[in-house]
């Protein structure tokens, strides 16, 4: 039984550090030094943290935490900067919560532990990112403060009942076991329209759009098409809101050719399968194109009369946004047939 509360310990403190790191180290070595843990005799080898040099660079570094948390984008910089350092710091706590036990229980404490709190931190840190790009900075500071609290709430739990934690630890981890593919996606997408944000110029008017895909995905355009397809442009875009797609799922806009008449579709690969939705013909004319802080974003809303059909959103980055509007262009433009329109993308 004392085995198992230490290494209810060691992955209780491993979970809450990738969330709360500082807070983490600070709050246990505060309850160690005035004996609020007292007689938890799984607490001993946590000692350390009571010593005031650990208590005073921990309570330091938390309070910059707690303020740099609160600012909109300098928290996601804040996360980025500790995607390391937080699964380290919830090793070497599970390390020494576990050092006097049997060495191979230490090992898979450490590993258990520095998986936990990456997962944890990863699952922060996108979700943090998703709340950024909302244009009021009011979600922002209460999703922090709700971090706070939770965080605090849970190392109360771990040092009532270890057990009774270790057992909402491992259904918490069933559930982000399951989300942990959507959080992925949604935090390489984010870092992607950064990047580009940070990085990539607009792109000049007269410059020909790009209308080549990787060769799988040209082909499997041909074979999805009812008669011979002509490529006219293709757009690095990501699936937000998509039929059948997972979201934040990384592909391309392509406008094309099937016959005389313009098409538009997503096309991308996920677990090395193709995917491939073409948007309604009928709703091209309802296409926007609306900007944003990190991203632009094409909307399309659903069909009317039908329950079955969704709102469509499909996101860029802002370089691509003199072509975008050469999109809506070509399908709001009532006067030259949609061949000869097509055409002037190649020109």
């Amino acid at each position: 039984m004392e085995t198992l509360q230490l290494l209810a310990l060691a992955l209780g403190l491993s979970a809450i550090s990738g969330i709360r790191l500082y807070l983490t180290v600070f709050l246990t070595g505060l309850a160690i030094h005035f004996n609020w843990l007292h007689p938890h005799p799984h607490f001993q080898s946590l000692q350390i943290l009571a010593h005031p040099a650990i208590l005073t660079v921990s309570g330091s570094l938390f309070l910059i935490e707690f303020l740099a948390d609160k600012i909109p984008w300098l928290d996601t910089i804040w996360d980025t900067v500790h995607t390391f350092l937080r699964p380290i710091g919830a090793i070497l706590l599970s390390l020494t919560v576990l050092g006097d036990t049997h060495p191979l229980l230490s090992i898979i404490g450490a590993l258990l532990g520095g998986t936990l709190a990456f997962s944890f931190h990863s699952a922060k840190a996108a979700s943090r990112i998703a709340i950024n790009t909302s244009p009021e900075p009011f979600s922002n500071i209460l999703t922090s403060f709700a971090e706070d609290a939770s965080s605090a709430a849970a190392l109360v739990l771990l040092a009532w009942n270890p057990i009774l934690f270790l057992s909402i630890l491992f259904l918490l981890s069933i559930l982000l076991a399951a989300t942990l593919p959507f959080l992925f996606r949604l935090l390489s997408s984010r870092i992607y329209f950064a990047w580009k944000k940070l990085t990539l110029q607009p792109i000049p008017a007269y410059k020909k759009p790009p209308s080549s895909l990787p060769l799988d995905l040209e082909c499997a355009i041909h074979q999805l098409s009812k008669s011979a397809a002509s490529i006219q442009l293709c757009l690095p875009a990501f699936a937000a809101k998509v039929p059948n797609i997972p979201r934040n799922s990384r592909g391309w806009l392509v406008t094309f050719l099937e016959g005389n008449s313009p098409k538009i579709a997503w096309i991308g690969k996920i677990y090395h399968k193709v995917k491939f939705f073409e948007l309604p013909a009928n709703l091209y004319h309802k296409l926007t194109f609306i900007p944003g802080f990190l991203f632009d974003k094409l909307t399309l809303p659903s069909e009317p009369n039908s329950k079955k059909s969704k709102p469509i959103e499909i996101l860029f980055d802002h370089s691509i946004a003199t072509w975008s509007s050469k999109i809506l262009n070509l399908i709001n433009s009532p006067n030259q047939s949609n061949h000869q329109q097509f055409s002037k993308f190649s020109s």
